[in-house]
């Protein structure tokens, strides 16, 4: 049973899959007449295999506000990617460095290697050139950059409070040590009116 379909996507549950995709009489002749969601992931699956075994299905953990807000927990994709799972989910605390993992099966026996890495600024380093035009990699990696961006603003809102307050109380530690060791003279000769 072959559908002329794009099902890639992010769906909160099968019956989102289901409806979405209009698959209403594959998930009765799969699942049965009265069907109910329980292993949504594995269901979908199962319908998909059954249409076209082109497709993987993986589940989302949400690691950032936006993506809890997204309710988004299933992943749809075509096989055609490099990679059967990529995660952006460990940042080296030190360096700042989020690492790009990959997998290219489902196997949780399978050692992933790191495709890319993204410094705190947002910065792309590529280590498998592939990842550059590899959709589902590109698609992590820019939900990356996003969830960096996020966590940048929320520290500098941080930040900007607490020198408010410190300058508030006449202490000046925090921005003298911003300035002495993180800002080079040019930048600052050049925040400074001109005389």
């Amino acid at each position: 049973m072959k559908k002329e379909t794009n099902f890639t996507g992010k769906y909160s549950s099968i019956h989102e899959f289901i409806e979405k995709n209009n698959l209403q009489k594959e998930a009765t002749s799969i699942l049965g007449k009265d069907w109910e969601a329980d292993d949504d992931i594995a269901q979908v699956k199962e319908i998909l295999d059954s249409i076209d075994k082109e497709y993987n299905v993986t589940h989302i953990e949400a690691k950032t506000k936006r993506e809890q807000r997204a309710d988004d927990y299933i992943h749809v994709f075509k096989n055609e990617n490099i990679w059967a799972e990529i995660k952006a989910d460990h940042t080296d605390e030190e360096t700042g460095i989020t690492y790009v993992d990959a997998w290219t099966s489902p196997d949780d026996d399978e050692d992933g290697c790191v495709i890319a890495t993204i410094d705190d600024k947002g910065f792309t380093t590529y280590i498998d050139e592939r990842a550059k035009t590899d959709k589902y990699a590109q698609e992590i990696i820019q939900e990356a950059m996003i969830r960096i961006d996020d966590e940048r603003h929320e520290l500098v809102d941080k930040v900007i409070e607490r020198l408010k307050q410190d300058f508030r109380e006449g202490d000046y530690t925090v921005i003298d040590e911003i300035l002495v060791h993180n800002v080079s003279m040019s930048v600052l000769k050049n925040s400074l009116p001109e005389e």
